[in-house]
């Protein structure tokens, strides 16, 4: 019988997003080092429970024009923040409301995820999406587009945008985590992500109220970060890793798809025809 692992999917923060010149893929893949848990482990040397998990950290394209070269010229600055785009100044003043979906990072997440499970001996009862800031935002709506997948996420210094128009309502996201394990972590005092913006604040009551889910406020002392703007809630994993990983090694889904990868094939190939429609859209 074959050994099967858990799996941890990592989304980054939004640092990304300036990466737009020079060797791209390298300074992306810095950035993933420093933020991965099991990248930044593995980097330091530590041995313990996160060897024991399958790990997977895509890169966000930084904008646009990194999807697709017949990309509009108009769009081709947007950024991108995982699965929404919009313009750099207006993400800085959380200001959603020239915000879009992005069906494509939708895709080629799902189908990366799909590849991972069809190749490798994941355990389908414990796979988690774990991610910070931006990736915070993206482990929720990733959960949000594959509800049956995630035994657990974990959003930290997190938010949730409502984009109208654009199957994107932190109604509907709670809803749709039923069944899903939500562990978010924030720090009181955060000076970016602050837990009074309505896109942090309404997704937290929401949680509360329908879910019986309570955010894990990190101290100040770990989340201060190199900028003291106490973002850093990410830092609670690498102040005490080994905890971390088996209080998550010990959640299971107790209910999976009967067969996963043709759950992961079937949305797949729902997105196929979402971002269809979405690389029209422009030209309308």
């Amino acid at each position: 019988c074959q050994k099967l692992f858990p799996l941890i999917v990592y989304l980054h923060s939004a640092a990304s997003s300036d990466i737009c010149k020079g060797d791209v893929v390298g300074r992306q893949l810095e950035l993933v080092l420093r933020e991965a848990p099991q990248a930044f482990l593995a980097e330091q040397g530590h041995q313990g429970p996160a060897d024991g998990f399958i790990g997977l950290a895509p890169c966000c394209p930084p904008n646009m024009a990194a999807i697709a070269e017949e990309t509009p010229k108009a769009l081709k600055r947007r950024k991108l923040f995982w699965f929404k785009s919009c313009e750099t100044f207006a993400y800085a003043a959380w200001n959603f409301s020239g915000a879009a979906r992005c069906a494509e990072v939708e895709l080629l997440t799902s189908e990366l995820l799909l590849h991972v499970c069809r190749e490798l001996p994941v355990d389908t009862t414990r796979i988690f999406f774990v991610g910070a800031s931006a990736g915070g935002y993206a482990v929720l709506r990733l959960a949000e587009l594959l509800p049956e997948v995630p035994a657990a996420i974990v959003p930290m210094a997190g938010y949730y945008p409502d984009i109208p128009g654009h199957d994107h309502d932190v109604t509907m996201l709670v809803e749709r985590l039923r069944g899903v394990q939500v562990w978010p972590m924030h720090c009181e005092s955060d000076r970016l992500c602050r837990p009074e913006l309505p896109h942090v604040k309404r997704l937290y009551e929401l949680l509360r109220e329908h879910r019986a889910v309570e955010v894990e406020w990190v101290p100040e002392a770990i989340a201060r970060g190199s900028h003291s703007n106490f973002h850093s809630a990410h830092q609670r994993i690498f102040s005490n890793p080994d905890a971390f990983f088996r209080s998550l090694g010990q959640i299971s889904r107790p209910k999976v798809a009967q067969d996963l990868v043709c759950y992961l094939q079937q949305r797949v190939d729902d997105l196929h025809v979402v971002a269809a429609a979405a690389r029209i859209q422009p030209w309308l």
